[in-house]
């Protein structure tokens, strides 16, 4: 019999539709491998809600990611020094559970650790250890220019993740670029696929009418991505060059936009009006859309993943190594400025002509790496 579980599952939820899709793998995972699974969501931008209701940090806002200002930064990086967190995490209530889980993300990056993620990144995640609780921070991603990509990396960044990687009991990477940075920082883990891959397992669930798939789904960022890293991504251009792919599509086939927030909405609307725009707000939602597609071409890793996760064939565009997550499935992969339309319809045909196929192929994949995932949070509990 399956032994019961206690877990939290620390991500991001109300924001970006996407991040609730690698937490849809994690709890899918979860649900499989243990009876009676109890799942404590934990927002990863309010550190401070691994302690009682009670707890007066709890109640300032300023200790939440990207609030408060300058001041406040000096503040959070003062309760984020390892003597200071240690004489706050005997009175987190994450000494109740049986393991807490991170949703990862391209946090392997540069300029790390300048920003706002040491609360998020050390004080949540130390708090599991500090009581003897393992912590998993899975599926963790490279993010630099593809022009730019380093062979190591050191100073305060390295030094940022060093601390990150020791509060995990396990750590697995999304990609070969993050294993091998990681490596240079001694650092030996495993690439697993996203955990937003075995997300279908939950979206299986969900979809409660089979559709008949026949959308061509474009998800569309002016620089292939949600910035061009300084690289020179002309979007004027990017956006003329998918306005003749559409046009030559729609003569064949059904298009929809897939959309994670209202800008994107609003620049696919600006590209082509008569085309529909989807933007999921609920897993169900995004469930019954991803059930009538037939192929993806997305720019943005995690809708490209939900589809990909229930078997559709995708083709990712971008500019950054987060193309790397989609690269370790197999999926073809190209740098937005070097794409033509009509090497992205070439693609595009023959992804429909070879559809039932790497259907199979990517399910398969998916069950792999749904075991794999399992014998991790097993290994550890």
């Amino acid at each position: 019999m399956k032994p019961m579980l206690n877990a939290a599952v620390i991500g991001h939820w109300g924001g970006n539709i996407g991040h609730g899709i690698m937490a849809l793998g994690v709890e899918a995972v979860l649900a499989q491998a243990f009876d009676g699974v109890e799942i404590h969501r934990i927002e990863q931008h309010r550190p401070f809600d691994i302690y009682p209701e009670w707890h007066p940090f709890r109640r300032m806002g300023v200790l939440r990611h990207a609030q408060g200002g300058a001041i406040a930064q000096v503040f959070k990086n003062a309760l984020n020094h390892p003597s200071a967190s240690r004489s706050l995490w005997p009175l987190s209530w994450t000494k109740k559970l049986d393991v807490g889980i991170t949703c990862g993300g391209p946090i392997i990056t540069e300029h790390v650790a300048d920003g706002d993620l040491g609360l998020m990144s050390h004080h949540m995640h130390g708090s599991f250890g500090f009581h003897g609780i393992p912590h998993l921070n899975l599926s963790l991603g490279a993010c630099y220019p593809l022009e730019d990509i380093p062979e190591r990396i050191s100073g305060k960044d390295a030094r940022f993740l060093d601390r990150l990687f020791d509060y995990s009991t396990v750590t697995t990477v999304r990609d070969r670029i993050a294993q091998r940075i990681c490596a240079g920082l001694g650092h030996q883990f495993e690439v697993v696929a996203d955990t937003g891959f075995v997300a279908g397992k939950g979206f299986d669930d969900l979809i409660e009418d089979k559709m008949t798939p026949q959308n061509i789904v474009i998800n569309y960022q002016e620089y292939g991505a949600n910035q061009d890293w300084g690289q020179g991504v002309d979007p004027v251009a990017w956006g003329k060059s998918l306005k003749v792919l559409i046009d030559s599509l729609r003569r064949r086939h059904q298009l929809v936009f897939v959309c994670h927030n209202d800008h994107e909405n609003k620049i696919a609307c600006e590209l082509d009006p008569s085309i529909p725009r989807v933007q999921p707000k609920t897993m169900r939602e995004y469930a019954r859309f991803i059930s009538t597609a037939k192929v993806g071409i997305c720019s943005r890793i995690h809708a490209a993943l939900p589809l990909i996760s229930v078997g559709v064939p995708v083709i990712g565009i971008g500019n950054d190594t987060r193309l790397e997550t989609l690269r370790t499935l197999n999926i073809k992969c190209f740098y937005v400025k070097e794409v033509t339309p009509k090497l992205l319809e070439d693609e595009i045909e023959k992804l429909i002509n070879d559809r039932a196929e790497e259907r199979n192929r990517l399910l398969e994949l998916r069950e792999k790496t749904f075991q794999r995932y399992i014998a991790i949070v097993r290994s550890v509990v």
